[in-house]
């Protein structure tokens, strides 16, 4: 036992969860755990020490009732309450390998006259066998046949279906001395003969005598009692509500005409559930390899093909004969339990597209856990059926049954994908991701800025100008290169590459982080107007580059005529030494009023042009999931059309800001005043000057630039792997003790888990245990205080 001094680390956990749930007595002494408090910390378990959902969604969940039939076997000296040593005590049980059986023979052991000193036993002695750990057999019996009375279940006692302890005679051949039963024969006794019997009982006290058939029989609601009453805490429950005969051809059987024949091989199926669970991975992994191998699939097939496989009752007899017999010679199954566990699967389907209760229960926990689509398509069953046209049966279908566990594992691995995705967010994958994305979107946006840069000049030289200098784009890209030549249509290139490529490069960045952040995690999408809201902080975070950028770029690109500017030339660093600080900040909130709606539109415009003309979407597997190169290039330069025409009003007041005035013309004082004077002096037409060269240039710069992008993201993908395994914490695993080592470290702190496997060795011995609670707690109390008196007056006389 851990002793309350000790200083391990697990001691510590158990002593803060006991806090947490604890409660002062009444004289407010000490903390304790009462009964109420012990069932509510184990039932929340699943979320003391995880985000992660462990066995919160079975199908077959047990009785939170049943986990105070715990709390009266650690509660030392029967006090009504738990102490912290009662709780290490606990905790040193669960950690034991066999921890179910050593908690089935401390409940009886507290009944048990032989035991008088009831000391404790060290069960992490190695040398300690269940051989050598011995139970009275009489008190045995008389604890069960106590539970069977406190529990007065009147319809069992009206149809004598408890079991009588004193009539198994197979028990006589387990014994020692005719009086002792050692633990490992009651677990052989409960593994081997036990269910048995209560089959035969159950059958031989609900049959009644058929005379036309001459045989004994049940109906088909006493057939799902009997499996209820022995199955409901270990499979689906739902089951039991979809069984059905009418539709088996091959068994001589109908709803209430059902032999023992018949419901011996419906208990062969349920014990073989976890083996028909492993064949049909097999035979789904083996279906999967020769798909693969023939298609030169990738993973995602795989997926794909794991719900829609189909299996008929050939290919599960095919697949017994020649694959599954190759490495098992034990287990067989015959044709007639065949045929009923295909019939179980396909009334369990039709019974949930009849009442929807599966999907119900399914969207339940979307709505309340995930609020999205999640399950979908995996839930997704088909709407109707007859006779004539029997459901298609996949293998999914199958696994619903088979693995009780079955919601519970997509849930898990959402929640433990959704986890490390979080997770990484603490570590530096995302700083070196954003410096990736950084790299490839500076280098993209040099490219674009080049190819349109003679289309950004004009556009430039078109606003500037208050008197009529150039009639039109064209007009003015001739007399560029008449007077200034080739050079002159990339004068303020070099500026414009060094700025861009950071200016470029944070609203590519930016867009995609803010928008990672913004995707729901779980269905991968995005609602549109979080999509605007990422491309406005993209356009927002550009602007510390692009305000400084544009002012000496514009000044360098106005200066090739002196008749438009009436300035001597200057080179960049002096026009940036000239204007300082403040100076290259000129025209800020105008540069705000441009970029920031400008990228608001252009990014969602993109995106919804790849997906809704091109079908591209790579999280929908119903869209394509990559594009060709002149569709990136499009889809940039479609949406660089609005998005460039739209905000040419607040480029077109940003420029004249940022620009020196010539002799006689109005100076501009800030925005407002810039759009009156503009207004009054010109015309509402002049907010658009430009406005087609700027088309022009952003629609193309962008499609090249995003085309880029994209390109290169494909061309030198991020190394995933590399990052997780410098980003996250991994464990690696090299041999078998690391890996029983993971698994101990994944369920010790698992309560509700271990809890459970021990209720149901309990309802495995007897089903007068499932209806464990408060009531019958107190009658154990009073009998074990009334027999803790009585052993102790005799040792007193």
């Amino acid at each position: 036992m851990e002793l309350p001094n000790s200083n391990s680390q697990s001691k510590t956990q158990q002593q803060e969860i006991f806090k947490k749930f604890a409660k002062f007595n009444d004289k407010n002494t000490q903390l304790i755990l009462r009964y109420d408090d012990f069932i509510n910390l184990i039932s929340s378990s699943t979320h003391l020490y995880s985000s992660i959902t462990d066995h919160n969604y079975n199908y077959n969940q047990i009785n939170s009732k049943i986990f105070g039939l715990l709390f009266f076997i650690i509660d030392e000296n029967n006090k009504g309450f738990l102490t912290i040593s009662d709780w290490f005590h606990f905790n040193n049980l669960l950690q034991n390998k066999n921890y179910q059986y050593i908690f089935l023979y401390e409940f009886f052991k507290k009944f048990d006259s032989s035991l008088v000193e009831k000391k404790s036993i060290n069960y992490n002695d190695k040398f300690l066998s269940f051989d050598q750990l011995y139970l009275n057999l009489i008190d045995f019996k008389k604890t069960l046949s106590m539970l069977q009375n406190f529990n007065n279940n009147e319809f069992f006692y009206k149809n004598n279906l408890n079991i009588n302890w004193n009539e198994i005679n197979l028990l006589n051949f387990y014994l020692k001395e005719n009086k002792f039963i050692n633990l490992n024969s009651i677990i052989t006794f409960l593994q081997n003969d036990l269910l048995n019997y209560k089959i035969y009982h159950l059958f031989k006290n609900l049959s009644i005598y058929n005379p036309i058939t001459s045989n004994f029989e049940i109906s088909k609601n006493q057939l799902k009692f009997i499996l209820n009453l022995n199955y409901s805490h270990k499979i689906s429950n739902q089951i039991f509500n979809s069984l059905n005969f009418s539709n088996i051809k091959l068994i001589n059987s109908n709803n209430n005409s059902i032999s023992f024949a018949n419901l011996k091989d419906f208990v062969y199926i349920f014990n073989n559930l976890d083996l028909i669970n492993q064949i049909l991975i097999k035979y789904y992994q083996l279906y999967s390899n020769f798909y693969n191998n023939n298609n030169n699939s990738n993973n995602n097939s795989i997926i794909l093909l794991n719900k829609n496989l189909s299996i008929t009752k050939i290919d599960f007899q095919n697949y017994l004969n020649y694959e599954y017999k190759k490495i098992n010679n034990i287990n067989q199954f015959s044709p007639s339990q065949i045929n009923l566990l295909f019939s179980i699967v396909e009334n369990f389907k039709i019974k949930s597209i009849q009442n929807d209760q599966l999907i119900d229960q399914f969207n339940s926990f979307q709505k309340s856990i995930f609020n999205n689509d999640l399950f979908d398509e995996d839930l997704s069953l088909s709407s109707s059926s007859s006779s004539n046209h029997p459901l298609s049966l996949s293998i999914q279908d199958f696994l619903k049954i088979t693995n009780p566990n079955y919601l519970n594992d997509l849930v898990y691995e959402s929640e433990l994908s959704l986890k490390l995705k979080n997770n990484s967010n603490f570590y530096f994958y995302p700083i070196f991701d954003s410096i990736y994305n950084f790299t490839l979107g500076s280098i993209a946006g040099s490219i674009g800025a080049t190819i349109v840069y003679p289309i950004d000049l004009i556009k430039t030289r078109m606003q500037a100008q208050r008197q009529l200098i150039y009639k039109n784009s064209l007009d003015c890209f001739i007399k560029i290169f008449q007077k200034e030549g080739l050079k002159g249509l990339y004068s303020g290139l070099g500026l414009q590459l060094i700025g861009v490529a950071p200016e470029k490069a944070i609203k590519l960045t930016v867009n995609d982080f803010v928008k990672n952040l913004l995707t729901n995690k779980f269905t991968d999408k995005i609602s549109l107007h979080n999509e605007i809201l990422a491309g406005a902080s993209a356009g927002f975070c550009q602007v510390i580059f692009t305000n400084p950028l544009e002012i000496v770029k514009i000044r360098l690109q106005i200066q090739g005529n002196a008749e438009v500017t009436g300035v001597k030339k200057s080179t960049s660093l002096s026009i940036i030494k000239k204007l300082g600080i403040t100076g290259l900040y000129k025209g800020i909130f105008a540069c705000l009023l441009r970029d920031v709606p400008f990228s608001a539109i252009y990014f969602p415009t993109y995106n919804h042009i790849k997906k809704d003309v091109f079908n591209y979407d790579p999280t929908d597997k119903n869209y394509r999931s990559s594009l060709n190169t002149w569709e990136l290039l499009a889809s940039g330069g479609l949406a660089g059309m609005p998005a460039a025409f739209l905000t040419t009003p607040f480029d077109v007041i940003k420029t004249r800001l940022q620009m020196i005035p010539k002799k006689g013309e109005t100076k501009y004082n800030g925005i407002f005043h810039a759009f009156r004077t503009i207004l009054k002096e010109e015309s509402f037409a002049s907010f658009f000057k430009g406005g087609g060269a700027r088309v022009l240039r952003s629609s193309p710069q962008f499609g090249f630039t995003l085309a880029a992008y994209e390109i290169f993201q494909s061309l030198f993908p991020l190394n995933q792997k590399l990052i997780e395994s410098k980003t996250q914490p991994t464990l690696k695993i090299n041999n078998s003790k690391q890996m029983v080592e993971e698994m101990e470290k994944r369920y010790y702190l698992n309560y509700y888990y271990k809890s459970c496997q021990i209720s149901k060795i309990f309802i495995d011995l007897d089903y007068n245990f499932k209806e464990f609670n408060y009531d019958i707690y107190k009658k154990f109390y009073l009998a074990l205080r009334e027999k803790q008196l009585l052993l102790k007056d005799n040792s007193t006389k």
